[in-house]
C-alpha cells in the first residue's frame, strides 16, 4: 500500500505569533506544542479524530507589518 502526500503545517505570518496563536488556540480547541519568541505551533488535542492527521498550524514572527483591511 502506497501511502499519499500529507501537509505537515501550515505557515502564518505573524507580527506578534503569541498573540495569533492564543486566538487560534481558544477558537479551535487546540493545544499550544511549541513556543519560543519567534513562533508558535498549535496540534489538534491529543488523541483526537484529528491528532496526526490535521496540519499544524505553525505561526512564524516577521518584521514586517501587515496591511490593514479595508471595509
Amino acid at each position: 500500500m502506497t501511502e499519499g502526500l500529507r501537509i505537515q503545517a501550515i505557515s502564518v505570518d505573524a507580527h506578534d505569533p503569541a498573540a495569533i496563536a492564543s486566538f487560534w488556540e481558544a477558537a479551535l480547541g487546540w493545544r499550544r506544542t511549541e513556543e519560543d519568541p519567534d513562533e508558535v505551533v498549535l496540534e489538534p488535542p491529543a488523541g483526537s479524530r484529528e491528532d496526526g492527521v490535521s496540519p499544524d498550524l505553525l505561526f512564524l514572527k516577521v518584521p514586517e507589518s501587515k496591511p490593514k483591511l479595508r471595509s
